[in-house]
């Protein structure tokens, strides 16, 4: 499976309409290199207010993921256990990717773990990051001694 960062590795070039990908950077968790890790399908998309990012992780449970803030790093881990009959006889199509996975996304400023917020409903897990609200700038007077 490829990521964005092979994708630049290889040569190819973003696309200048999506800005949102000029903007964040996918890392590879240092988990990958030690176990088999599947990577959710995600969404990044922006509003007025907030980052949204939407993840496709069905058959976990809430208590299955786990989501670090780290200054301008969000973290995001689980686990999805198969949970069918061990006695499979033989497999004819195998697409659904079990076990733990690690998704680590950086933004271009730091994030307010206050304000973050994360609904996990029907599959999705959807985090919320408040954009930080631009204030006016104020003129400040500064002092010089002599």
């Amino acid at each position: 499976m490829l990521h964005l960062s092979d994708l630049k590795l290889l040569g190819f070039k973003r696309d200048p309409k999506k800005n949102i990908h000029e903007s964040f950077k996918f890392q590879r968790s240092y988990i990958m290199i030690s176990k088999k890790v599947w990577d959710p399908n995600t969404d990044i998309y922006e509003t007025p207010d907030a980052i949204v990012l939407k993840l496709e992780i069905a058959g976990l449970k809430a208590d299955d993921i786990e989501i670090i803030s780290q200054e301008n790093k969000l973290i995001i881990k689980g686990n999805r256990k198969d949970r069918s009959p061990s006695n499979k006889q033989r497999y004819h199509q195998m697409q659904i990717d079990y076990g733990e996975f690690e998704k680590v996304i950086v933004f271009p400023f730091i994030v307010n773990s206050d304000e973050i917020k994360a609904v996990f409903s029907d599959g999705f897990l959807e985090i919320t990051i408040p954009k930080h609200k631009k204030k006016d700038r104020e003129e400040i007077i500064i002092k010089i001694e002599s």
